[in-house]
């Protein structure tokens, strides 16, 4: 007799939160559409108007709290017949922060899309609220999920974008300062016999110091963004273009060499060592500082 009473019991809760949930969707619907409607059309009306707005606003926040204390009253109720039942995988807890949509909140403006997630009372499906007629129309349902399902699309192909971006805005500063120290490179002994002696050994430094700097920039840069790709197996393949990144790129390579700093061999086509270089007057380049940055 009581297994009886309890399967009852059971079956009305269930229907219970069922029915308040597809209350609560339509209720979050027609505040979304009321808010949006006031954006619209209500904005700088006198205050007469404003009040007016206002008071259907708190009314339909008024009956959204009433049905979701329902919701969770007939949610404990179940959850005490039957906490071990197939409906937990459709049915959660709503909680405060999960009474929100369909879209972002006025609190969720600032929040990134890339961290923004869509509340679960969304992610069950609706057909059946249109199959039993207890919820809205098909037409109305698509209308109002489409824009929450294609800002999701959206935000997740904007999501791969920003990350695609990323990594090619690495590759190129990398390229552009490799550039930068070639070009540089190429300027040591461009005015050779137009200009003094003394003077050409103070264009070469400096022509050398610039050269080290780019090149030393972006080596630094390598030694911090190359591992991290090569940790979440993104495409480093580019960094091969460079001798001295081969370390990173591939980690057999870089136990064969047994070290880990990137740059530590200098490609010979880049710029001239310091043992190579000639005697000059009025700088500062010391040749006991190597490849280092001797300014």
């Amino acid at each position: 007799m009581y297994a009886g009473v309890v399967e009852t019991e059971q079956t009305i809760r269930l229907a219970q939160v069922q029915d308040n949930l597809v209350d609560l969707r339509r209720l979050r619907r027609t505040l979304r559409s009321l808010r949006t409607y006031f954006r619209s059309n209500v904005v700088g009306e006198g205050q007469k108007t404003q009040t007016k707005s206002r008071t259907v606003e708190s009314g339909v926040i008024i009956r959204i709290n009433r049905v979701a204390r329902r919701y969770r009253f007939a949610y404990s109720a179940l959850l005490s017949l039957d906490p071990t039942g197939d409906w937990r995988k459709e049915y959660l807890e709503l909680t405060d922060k999960d009474n929100r949509g369909p879209g972002k909140e006025l609190y969720e403006q600032g929040v990134g899309d890339g961290r923004y997630t869509v509340s679960w009372i969304w992610m069950g499906s609706l057909v059946s609220e249109v199959q039993d007629g207890t919820g809205p129309s098909e037409q109305e349902v698509n209308e109002t999920i489409r824009h929450e399902w294609m800002t999701c699309r959206a935000r997740a192909d904007r999501w791969k974008e920003e990350s695609d971006l990323l990594q090619e805005e690495m590759r190129r500063v990398i390229a552009f300062l490799e550039w930068k120290s070639d070009s540089w490179g190429e300027k040591v002994g461009s005015r050779s016999g137009s200009i003094a002696a003394d003077i050409q050994h103070g264009v070469d430094s400096y022509a050398r110091k610039q050269a080290s700097v780019y090149h030393e920039l972006a080596v630094s840069l390598a030694n911090r963004w190359l591992p991290s790709l090569r940790a979440l197996g993104l495409d480093i393949e580019w960094a091969k273009a460079y001798p001295w990144a081969a370390g990173v790129v591939s980690p057999a390579a870089e136990d064969d060499a047994g070290c880990s700093d990137v740059g530590k061999n200098p490609p010979t086509s880049g710029p001239p060592s310091a043992e190579a270089l000639p005697p000059q007057r009025g700088t500062r380049w010391s040749p006991q500082a190597g490849r280092s940055r001797p300014w």
